[in-house]
Parts: structure tokens; sequence; C-alpha cells
């Protein structure tokens, strides 16, 4: 019964759809940030990456440490080391070499290492890029950051050239040089010399993956973290994920890539898309192909999200879980052949 103390039924029904709308508006937001894609019920080929191969390279490498421009002999013998691997596989390896001036004052020469897949010759031909930084932050070992990434481009290039995939887009694979602190977010960080050079070769990029420290996970409730604490109601609280990182505009790029990692992995992939001003969203490589307009996502275990060891002495190769790193260069593996 209405008395005169209650509230009119048009206030109670504006109040209503203002709080409607507030849901939809919230749903969709969560919809385009953690973008879902359909799970294959079981995953269902023969390839395999060897857990052992990946900790091999993840040992070598990180035990190069300070692996920088302030150290170079150590920096060119990490780069010797992915140049030996490559040669093995088979692959002709470019160097892209340019010079910097490191923290001692002193003008040193470092390179980019690049190897291509498919190479039609034809800069209008579609190309992919897939890319890890082989430097390390100071004086540290850096086996997650990023021997990991490392140690799974070596991985998926042998698996290409193992498997020999028919494909339409050439790949080019690129070790980087410098994309720590004091050069990264420069125009002398590896990465921005490689995404310069394809812009100034006009070629067509569809997409480009930075592996960013692919080897760290955990089963422990609340080992994840995130930016901002209102994503840990939508994102797991354990990091035993791999995480797809990219900004509001790669959506459709984010899911289709989502997609086919998840047909050829057994581990979850979670992604974000999100602005570029939310905190670690462009700490990588793929911030380089962003300022030259290309599509580009970051592939990590969320750094220091996840991993206490962040640029720490003990970011080592005993903490890494290298099974779980063979599935994420499966993951690759079937971006860059569905892509």
């Amino acid at each position: 019964m209405k008395t005169s103390a209650s509230i009119p039924v048009g206030p109670i029904r504006r109040i209503l759809k203002v709080i409607f709308i507030f849901i939809i508006v919230l749903a969709v937001l969560v919809l385009f940030t953690k973008n879902p894609v359909p799970t294959p019920a079981r995953v269902k080929h023969d390839l395999k990456v060897s857990d052992e191969s990946l900790k091999l390279h993840v040992e070598k490498v990180s035990s190069l440490v300070g692996r920088n421009a302030d150290n170079l002999e150590i920096l060119n013998k990490a780069a010797q080391y992915i140049t030996d691997e490559w040669t093995q596989q088979g692959y002709k390896i470019k160097e892209q070499k340019y010079k910097v001036k490191n923290q001692q004052g002193e003008y040193v020469e470092v390179k980019n290492l690049v190897i291509s897949y498919n190479d039609k010759e034809d800069p209008s031909q579609k190309t992919i890029v897939v890319g890890a930084h082989y430097d390390v932050w100071s004086n540290l070992s850096g086996a997650d950051d990023n021997a990991s990434g490392v140690a799974g481009l070596l991985e998926l290039t042998r698996l290409v050239k193992e498997q020999n995939p028919k494909l339409d887009s050439r790949i080019e694979f690129v070790a980087y040089t410098l994309e720590e602190p004091p050069f990264f977010d420069t125009e002398e960080m590896g990465s921005f010399i490689h995404a310069k050079s394809l812009k100034e070769e006009n070629r067509n990029v569809s997409l480009m993956l930075s592996l960013e420290m692919i080897g760290y996970f955990s089963e422990k409730p609340n080992s994840q973290n995130y930016p901002v604490p209102l994503l840990n109601k939508i994102y797991p609280d354990k990091g035993n994920f791999i995480a797809l990182v990219g900004e509001f505009g790669e959506w459709f790029i984010s899911r289709k890539v989502k997609t086919s990692f998840q047909e050829m992995s057994d581990l979850p992939m979670y992604s974000i898309n999100t602005t570029k001003y939310m905190e670690g969203i462009d700490w990588s490589d793929h911030l380089s192909y962003w300022k030259q307009g290309y599509p580009a996502l970051m592939v990590t275990d969320t750094s220091f999200l996840r991993n206490e060891n962040y640029h720490k002495a003990t970011d080592t190769t005993n903490l890494l879980d290298y099974k779980k790193s063979a599935q994420v260069v499966l993951g690759v593996y079937g971006i860059i052949t569905n892509f």
C-alpha cells in the first residue's frame, strides 16, 4: 500500500536502470579485458618440446652473469651461444649491429640476432615476429628474466625446422640485445632497432610476440598478483598459467592468438587487453613494435606480479618449471602456424 513516505515509482525505476546499465558496462569491460575463448576438451597432437633442452639452454645463458653493455665480453658470449644453436639447427643468421654508450661512458657495439623462415623476399608478404631479449639487468644471472624466453625461442625454432610447416606468413625470429634499463623505452633498445628496420623495409607485420619470462609457475594460493586489485576477482589467484598481454585495440588478435595457443598446449592461457598505462603492460620488447604501429603482444609468466625473484640474485634455474615452459613453446608454435 502506498503511503506518503513511499518513494515514487519513477525514481525507483531510474535508479534500477542506472544500476542495470552499470552492470552491463562492467560486464562488457570484463569481457573485453579478459577476452574468454572456448578451451579444447583435449589437445591432440604428437609434437613434443624437451623440458631438458629448455633447462640446458637456461643454465647456459644464465651462467653468463651480467650479460649487458657494461660487460660486453659476457654479452657477446650469450650472443655466440644463440648463434651456435641456430647454426646447428640450419638457419642463416643476420647480425643487426649498432653502437651505444654504456654506463662507463664507453661506446660499444652490440647486436640483435635475426633468422627467418619461409621468406619469399617480398616485403608485402605477411610477417610474424617472435623475439626474446638475451641481456640481463645489472650483474645478475636472470634465469627467468630472460634466459627462459631465450630458451623458449631456441626450442621454438628447432621445432619449426624439424616440422617444416607449410605457411603463408614469413616468420622472423629475433634475439634482442639491450632490453633492460638504462636502454628500456629508448631508441637504443634492440627491439626498437629491429622494429624500425621493418618499418623502413615496409614489411607487412601482422603480429609480434615477445617471449618475456616464461619459466616461473606456482600452484600456491595467492601466488598471483595483479596491477589493479579488481583484477583478482576475474583472474586466478594461483600463478599456474601463462599470460597474453595486449592493448584494447588488439582484442580480436588476442582472441585468435589464444585460440591457436590452446589448441596446441595443455597450459591455460589468460589474456588481458587494457590500456598501456596500466603498470607492467608495456614492460618488454613488444613496446617497440607498438611505437611503429604494429600489433604486438607479450607472452609472459607475469614477471614481478608472480616471481618474487624478479631482478634479484635469487632468480635462478632451480626455481623454474621446464615442463610448463615446454607447453608455452608448443602453444606459441600453434600461434605462428595458424595465425
